[in-house]
């Protein structure tokens, strides 16, 4: 259900959040922005849904929201300027970007980035996102980026209670969802048009600087058996060179996961 369209909210962006749509509910933003794509909306248009009730993450995982309380959104963007092999730089904006605005509201809390795509407040899942890129002709036609953040919410379900948190649970603070939403959008843009500017390696001494494992030994699991390794970079791609028993190895999406 469609509540409110091109929303005048302030915002320090060139174009991202300028085309706003605003939904009481909807089973997925980004199931809504992929249909969307093909009435010509202008580049940034943002679609925030208050609920979302088949909300999407990684690895084929649901993403659980408290109605009214976080951050469910995706923005789309036609990143035509980056090659496929580099396609990994818009998950480094996205992170980065939500990130940022989220260490500006608590300037006190480590706020890291985990690969590939969450970020986390003291080592506890905050906010996730997920990228789905739509290709021409074996060329990147556009993207949408599919953001999920806990702002306010307190209460989680049991299966994530261990892992998971919210801006709220640091710091006991009720936080003004569109001011967080406007903080994301701000520090979003400014990664993408770094990329856009200078290409896939604009953000990675930014990147290494957040990134959890980067050169410190962590926990992993790959298939079933946990070890110690290091991050040592990750690829354009998006995989992820590793230390681990001894030598180097890369791994993809699916194939080792952090404990």
């Amino acid at each position: 259900m469609l509540i409110k369209f091109n929303k005048n909210i302030s915002l320090a962006t060139l174009f991202t959040g300028k085309n706003f749509i605003e939904l009481a509910e909807i089973d997925s933003t980004n199931v809504a922005a992929i249909k969307l794509l093909d009435t010509d909306l202008p580049e940034g248009t943002v679609i925030w849904a208050h609920k979302q009730t088949a909300g999407k993450g990684q690895r084929g995982n649901s993403w659980f929201s408290e109605e009214g309380k976080n951050l469910t959104f995706s923005l789309i963007y036609y990143p035509t300027f980056l090659p496929l092999k580099d396609v990994f730089s818009l998950s480094k904006a996205a992170c980065l970007g939500v990130r940022a605005a989220i260490q500006y509201f608590m300037p006190d809390a480590l706020v890291q980035v985990k690969w590939p795509n969450d970020v986390r407040i003291n080592h506890r899942k905050v906010a996730g996102i997920l990228i789905e890129n739509q290709l021409t002709a074996a060329l990147l036609k556009s993207t949408v980026i599919g953001i999920g953040a806990n702002v306010n919410q307190l209460l989680f379900p049991a299966s994530v209670q261990a892992t998971a948190t919210s801006m709220k649970a640091h710091t006991g603070k009720n936080y003004d969802r569109e001011e967080v939403l406007t903080e994301m959008l701000h520090q979003i843009e400014s990664r993408y048009l770094r990329v856009r500017e200078r290409g896939s390696q604009a953000l990675d001494q930014e990147y290494y600087q957040h990134l959890y494992g980067f050169r410190e030994w962590i926990h992993v699991s790959k298939e079933g058996k946990e070890m110690l390794a290091q991050v040592i970079a990750v690829e354009p791609s998006g995989d992820i060179l590793m230390e681990i028993e001894g030598r180097q190895r890369t791994f993809g999406l699916k194939e080792i996961s952090f404990c």
